[in-house]
């Protein structure tokens, strides 16, 4: 029987980043104003995420609108969030594959002990591997991604209201576009380096299964 990974996996959603997206305009209550700064974290690339985010923030806290700044800011904490929640997932699922490898290995070598013919199994192990490490690297560059809108991009703000306003639009739609981004290269790695490593991993364990009596030892004739 197969393991686990038959079943769909876990898809990881991005409802809050969206729903925080469409409230851009909406109003919060003063308890709701609580204004979280992204934690740091060590890495040149981590360090490097954290100043974008710090100076994204700086031209954040230059609308006057309360609601608005809090909404944006909690947009770009979000969407590191969501990153971060996503490439963990990956690992752990890439974690429990690299395991259902090992036994099948355990298993091999023991078929192997027995005089049975393991060269296909050893074939699939290897494949399956070699998958896994792919979507190791794969999801470690993900990891190492930023979604965070680009300062040069957005507008001298003013204190007038068509300033105000022609900042809060640029960054509605530059948080739209960063969103679609993050979605499609989720999206693209679930369907590409993760599901070739599941199937390449159930077809070893499958490729095992056909080797007959696998703890029997030869009869002495």
């Amino acid at each position: 029987m197969w393991y686990n990974f038959t079943m769909k996996s876990q898809k990881i959603i991005l409802i809050a980043v969206v729903a925080t997206v469409g409230m851009f305009f909406g109003m919060l209550t003063s308890a709701q104003l609580t204004i979280t700064i992204p934690k740091i974290t060590s890495g040149v690339a981590q360090q490097q995420k954290q100043q974008e985010i710090q100076n994204l923030l700086q031209k954040i806290n230059q609308i006057n609108d309360i609601n608005k700044r809090y909404l944006a800011t909690k947009i770009v904490n979000e969407m590191d969030f969501t990153n971060t929640t996503a490439t963990d997932h990956f690992n752990n699922v890439l974690d429990q594959l690299d395991n259902v490898v090992q036994l099948i290995q355990s298993r091999s070598l023991k078929a192997a002990s027995n005089g049975k013919d393991v060269s296909d199994v050893n074939d699939a192990v290897q494949k399956a591997e070699q998958s896994i490490e792919t979507a190791r690297s794969t999801v470690e560059q993900q990891s190492e991604k930023t979604y965070i809108v680009d300062i040069t991009l957005l507008p001298k703000i003013t204190s007038t209201q068509a300033g105000q306003n022609k900042m809060v639009s640029v960054l509605k739609t530059q948080f739209g576009i960063n969103n679609t981004q993050l979605k499609t290269d989720i999206s693209s790695i679930e369907n590409g380096v993760m599901k070739n490593a599941r199937g390449d991993t159930r077809n070893a364990f499958l490729v095992l299964a056909e080797v007959p009596e696998v703890d029997n030892q030869p009869s002495l004739k």
